[in-house]
């Protein structure tokens, strides 16, 4: 397995290219793009505010990757995972967990110290990560047990970590991650709307966690079984949801009954079976609208609607704008 140690790309990549897209008094935006023949391929994307820093990683490679990540500083933020599948190893707190597509976690390090193993050909990870100060600021007097313990571990510079197993995320997270990497303004206007998505995030993520935290009992009069045949029918439905599917088809395929499937799906993923489906073909129309490789007509048909007016009804509930204006303006 070839080790790679973030900090230094030029050791380990023969093509590095890093784009300054903005320097200003209150945002920094850096673009790094990083290739090496038969090794790996990606690009780095760090928008940095006095408060938040966001970083957009997409990684291709030939084969298992194990990036070092020694920084050492003091990191309190939220990681999610788009595509692909990572172990991170956090030393300060010797604890491993493990990311799959769709998941995400909440952690604070007094002193980050990690090794993430890359196990996919395509790794794609969505973060942020937080000023202590400021943080600690926000969470002063909030009440949410997951957010009061991080503040404890904030003032106490103790390593915190939300939940042992990362979670997959709520739909409206999916949405979220979607709206900031599509956003459709350009330079301060763009930064500032990342900048308050980024809040609504956080905000999202920790509603989510503490709706975990009541949910867990419950969840854990679930088999072990029936767990992973929910979490196979949402990757199932993740890469076939342009298709035509009903409750009784999906409980065939996956030996699962009705009642299990409604009820533990929606308990472990906050979301329908068909609410996941409408959600990610709504996404793709956005994306073809955005992308300008269909019109309007084509886009709703794609999609699964007949009806074009009831798709622009849609869409517009959704997005908060017509179909027809693809820059949502």
């Amino acid at each position: 397995m070839d080790k790679i140690d973030v900090s230094n790309l030029h050791n380990h990549f023969g093509l590095v290219n890093q784009d300054i897209v903005h320097a200003g008094e209150r945002y920094t935006n850096v673009h790094v793009q990083f290739e090496e023949e038969g090794l790996a391929s990606g690009h780095i994307n760090t928008l940095v505010t006095p408060t938040i820093s966001l970083t957009q990683f997409a990684l291709q490679s030939a084969g298992n990757l194990q990036l070092l990540d020694y920084g050492g500083q003091e990191e309190a933020g939220s990681a999610f995972v788009l595509h692909g599948t990572m172990e991170s190893h956090f030393y300060e707190n010797n604890k491993r967990v493990s990311f799959d597509g769709g998941k995400h976690n909440l952690q604070y390090n007094a002193r980050f110290v990690a090794d993430h193993y890359i196990r996919t050909p395509r790794f794609e990870a969505f973060s942020m990560s937080f000023n202590p100060a400021y943080l600690q600021e926000l969470l002063q007097y909030n009440e949410s047990a997951p957010l009061v313990a991080l503040n404890q571990s904030l003032g106490q510079k103790k390593n915190y970590l939300a939940s042992a197993e990362s979670l997959p995320y709520a739909a409206a997270i999916a949405e979220t991650i979607h709206a900031i990497r599509n956003c459709p303004f350009q330079g301060a206007t763009r930064f500032m709307y990342i900048e308050g998505r980024l809040l609504e995030l956080f905000a999202l993520q920790t509603a989510q966690l503490e709706s975990f935290i009541g949910k867990t009992s419950a969840q854990q009069k679930w088999s072990a079984t029936d767990i992973d045949k929910l979490h196979g029918i949402r990757s199932f439905i993740e890469t076939n949801y342009l298709d035509s599917h009903t409750l009784q088809e999906l409980t065939r395929r996956f030996s699962l009954n009705e009642f299990k499937l409604k009820k533990g799906y929606k308990q472990f993923f906050n979301e329908t079976v068909f609410g996941t489906i409408y959600r990610l073909r709504m996404q793709k129309a956005k994306e073809l609208l955005l992308e300008n490789a269909m019109n309007v007509t084509e886009v709703a048909y794609f999609i699964g609607y007949e009806n074009l007016s009831s798709f622009s009804a849609e869409f517009k509930k959704r997005f908060g704008y017509n179909p027809g204006n693809k820059l949502g303006r």
